[in-house]
């Protein structure tokens, strides 16, 4: 299996194999991913945002190392817990297989995991004075922490990118000797795919029949507010396949952080207001830097520009000293796929406001940059 359209086209008992071998040597991970899960997983092979599916099944050279490595962290990391409380909050976490709640599971364990070996006591789930429940917290000694992870993977972008993956499955080999190149328009939604996969095939046939000069470019639909533009650039040999050059969209699918300090904002209720507080923020699929984190905590920021104040960031901000004090730092985690692994970075930003503050000495560590 190499990517989410292999999974959509293979046989259900052989994914179930495949993921069986994948758990076979983990002892928790099995009891988690049994039988049964398993089963019932693979029935749900074609769900492009299916990514625990993704992780058990997939076995080429590359990402299969990656894939094994993965779940043996996350195995090292569940023998820490071991009540049979502990399990089955992990159990329920680790169960869920769409992007945003697995990655949020993995990162709650991997920092949960972080402070238990250095000798914090942590409490899975704890009790909140609203009645609500928290990630994690982490206690020892007289220091005590509240844990919440934020996975910023917003829902346009998932949207967006069911739609790229609807119609590259049903367009990875053409019937028609073209090399294509479609643009979603903002107004593209998730259900449009086989009418406009339809029409584009239609519009293929006609030019092969009409031979117009290329390049040639059409809208579907055809009218004032298309949806698609697809520039059919060149003609290949007849006994080739056509393939699409590319996709582009122009909706969410460049990155879109408008949400992100909304996000870290509702983060904040779910911390102890009588405790320090940490959210943890992870992206996915999206590429930014600690700019965009800085500007949702700093908000409004002015740099001197030649002798006069320039505004070089702007926005209401998380940390102020009338609001989320409760919240004591904000970790940005960054993870990067390559060939060898992960590669894994923190950045810890303090809460100059916070109501309870944190010694730096407790988030050093391996790649992290504090302010």
């Amino acid at each position: 299996m190499r990517d989410i359209y292999e999974i959509r086209r293979a046989d259900a008992n052989w994914l179930l194999s495949l993921a069986r071998q994948r758990v076979a040597s983990l002892p928790i991970l099995r009891r988690i991913y049994d039988d049964e899960f398993l089963a019932n997983l693979v029935q749900h092979k074609n769900d492009f945002d299916n990514l625990l599916l993704l992780w058990l099944v997939i076995d080429n050279r590359f990402d299969v190392s990656t894939a094994i490595q993965l779940l043996e962290d996350i195995e090292k990391n569940l023998e820490l817990f071991n009540s049979e409380r502990d399990f089955n909050i992990l159990k329920a976490k680790f169960r869920q297989w769409n992007t945003s709640a697995f990655e949020s599971a993995v990162v709650e364990l991997e920092f949960a995991s972080e402070y238990f070996r250095k000798g914090f006591k942590i409490d899975l789930e704890p009790e909140l004075p609203n009645n609500r429940k928290g990630d994690f917290c982490a206690t020892k000694e007289d220091v005590k922490i509240y844990f919440e992870v934020k996975t910023i993977y917003e829902e346009s972008t998932i949207d967006d990118q069911a739609i790229i993956n609807e119609l590259s499955d049903r367009f990875e080999k053409l019937d028609d000797p073209f090399i294509i190149s479609i643009d979603l328009k903002e107004g593209f939604k998730r259900g449009q795919s086989v009418k406009a996969s339809r029409y584009l095939q239609q519009q293929l046939r006609d030019i092969k029949e009409k031979s117009p000069n290329l390049p040639f470019s059409f809208d579907y639909p055809d009218n004032n507010s298309p949806i698609m533009t697809v520039d059919v650039i060149k003609r290949v040999a007849d006994n080739e396949k056509g393939y699409i050059s590319g996709f582009t969209h122009g909706g969410g699918i460049k990155g879109d952080w408008r949400d992100l300090r909304s996000k870290i904002a509702s983060g904040v209720g779910q911390l102890d207001p009588n405790c320090a507080g940490v959210i943890i923020v992870k992206p996915h699929g999206l590429e930014t830097t600690k700019y965009d984190i800085e500007n949702a905590l700093y908000g409004d920021l002015k740099v001197n520009f030649f002798g006069t104040p320039k505004l070089f960031r702007s926005g209401d901000r998380i940390f102020a000293e009338n609001k989320n004090n409760r919240l004591s730092a904000v970790i940005y985690y960054q993870e990067r796929l390559h060939e060898k692994g992960f590669t894994k970075k923190k950045i810890v930003y303090h809460n100059p406001f916070a109501a309870i503050r944190l010694s730096a000495d407790l988030f050093k560590g391996e790649n992290i940059t504090q302010y």
